[in-house]
């Protein structure tokens, strides 16, 4: 796996070294969808609604690099622990945000001069907040993601995309605090899931290097 990688970073550093024409895609998305967090007793799923922000660079070919950001802003959460569920919903507590950063490399597949498919995988880095009249917490997250999509252009510089992203956060750090029971910190080994459709609008710049 690691020569994989490897292999995916030294062609995409070749591209950008060599390349005489880059394009990028700018992309602004609504997005939706669930994180998952498991643990050994009890699970946890968030239903967040947010906005999805993403460039992608292409260096003469196919090949490129990907960054996207999200802010997510959860509506209910639902822990399950012995066959028991509890839910809850935007309006019992006072603030929470999920922000999540993807950063990896990306390849793009033309079907036709309007319609190509593409798909990114990088590092993945989550930040919760969470902040009610009882309880706080505040956790960062590490581990992989991808986006898989499409992309149809009507012109040259405007086009409509759809897809989804997915990670899979492995460790985390942080801290939780509840009113009478002090606060609890952890850096330990994690399971924390996302599947996350999107729809959105973008534009592209081409720029040729003479």
């Amino acid at each position: 796996m690691k020569k994989i990688i490897l292999g995916v970073f030294t062609l995409m550093l070749c591209n950008v070294m060599f390349a005489r024409e880059t394009k990028t895609y700018i992309t602004a998305a609504y997005n939706f969808g669930k994180f998952t967090e498991r643990a050994e007793k009890a699970q946890t799923e968030i239903e967040n609604n947010g906005i999805d922000l993403s460039v992608s660079g292409y260096f003469g070919n196919n090949w490129g690099i990907y960054l996207n950001t999200d802010y997510l802003f959860p509506s209910k959460m639902t822990v399950s622990s012995g066959g028991i569920s509890l839910t809850t919903t935007s309006s019992d507590w006072d603030r929470a945000m999920f922000l999540s950063v993807l950063l990896g490399p990306t390849y793009k597949y033309s079907i036709s001069e309007k319609f190509e498919l593409f798909g990114a995988l990088g590092f993945h880095f989550a930040q919760f907040s969470f902040t009610s009249e009882n309880a706080a917490a505040l956790n960062y997250s590490f581990g992989f993601g991808g986006d898989l999509g499409c992309r149809y252009l009507p012109t040259k510089k405007f086009y409509l995309t759809g897809g989804c992203i997915l990670s899979h956060d492995f460790y985390c750090k942080g801290e939780t605090t509840i009113r009478g029971y002090g606060t609890t910190k952890v850096s330990d080994s994690y399971n924390l899931g996302s599947f996350r459709p999107y729809i959105g609008i973008g534009f592209s710049v081409k720029e040729i290097i003479e």
